[in-house]
């Protein structure tokens, strides 16, 4: 499985601010590449385009990153402060980007409860053993994409591509939030209000093909405003995926012969 408890967005903004003590030289230039591109790509493309510019990158990066166990669990640990520091600010004072921090911290928390399921969940032996000694800039997500494609008569691969797809965008818009938290990216409202909403239909993709893989269940007394909308988007693609699914199209038909 290539994935951390953690995600790589909110590792790499770790890394960034805390440079010199954690990873070798060359990571921290790839992450700071990384941040650039993703700042400046966003700047000129607007956030609709750049999350979908970086996928190799990311996937790139997140190999290297996961290969550092050590790194992993520590920036989990900053990882939960850095949670609790967001909730905390959100209800002390009047923020310029509340909407924003309010997506990012209800984003954030449903993608911490996945991945800690995920962990809890399957066997050891279904993890990827990522090795140090690979040249990662030779793998490709794309080619990746296009050799899953290849096996389309299995129901699972659309829902891992989404899986992958999705988590590579959750770590684009976080690393994005955080640049405009930290006065680093400066775009218009309209496109806030953009990442705002790709921080939500994100996750909410994220945790369907989650659930479809069987990874995650949502927890029964989790009725939050976000968390029922997930619910609801699996129940229908189950009603979907169901043979006994009746289409709207035909309830017209018979409506309105």
């Amino acid at each position: 499985m290539v994935t951390s408890k953690t995600s790589i967005g909110e590792i790499a903004n770790f890394i960034q601010k805390h440079p010199g003590s954690i990873v070798s030289r060359n990571l921290e230039i790839k992450i700071k590449s990384l941040i650039y591109l993703i700042k400046s790509s966003t700047e000129t493309h607007g956030v609709k385009e750049a999350s979908e510019f970086l996928f190799d990158k990311i996937f790139e990066l997140r190999l290297e990153i996961l290969s550092n166990t050590n790194l992993i669990e520590r920036s989990f640990q900053e990882f939960s402060d850095l949670l609790e520091k967001r909730i905390q600010k959100q209800f002390e004072h009047k923020s310029l980007n509340r909407d924003l921090e309010q997506s990012f911290v209800n984003t954030i928390n449903i993608y911490r409860q996945i991945n800690l399921s995920i962990f809890e969940n399957i066997k050891p032996q279904d993890f990827i053993v990522v090795s140090q000694d690979i040249d990662y800039s030779s793998i490709k997500f794309s080619a990746l994409q296009s050799l899953l494609r290849e096996f389309s008569f299995s129901k699972e691969i659309p829902y891992l591509l989404s899986f992958l797809t999705s988590s590579f965008k959750l770590d684009y818009a976080f690393i994005a939030s955080e640049l405009i938290f930290d006065k680093d990216l400066q775009i218009k409202k309209s496109e806030i209000k953009i990442l705002c909403q790709l921080l939500k239909y994100t996750i909410e993709e994220y945790a369907i093909s989650a659930n479809f893989l069987k990874l995650w269940e949502p927890e029964e007394e989790d009725e939050s405003q976000w968390m029922r909308n997930i619910k609801i988007r699996i129940a229908i693609q189950e009603a979907k995926e169901s043979k006994d699914f009746f289409p709207i199209s035909a309830f017209k038909e018979l409506i309105n012969p």
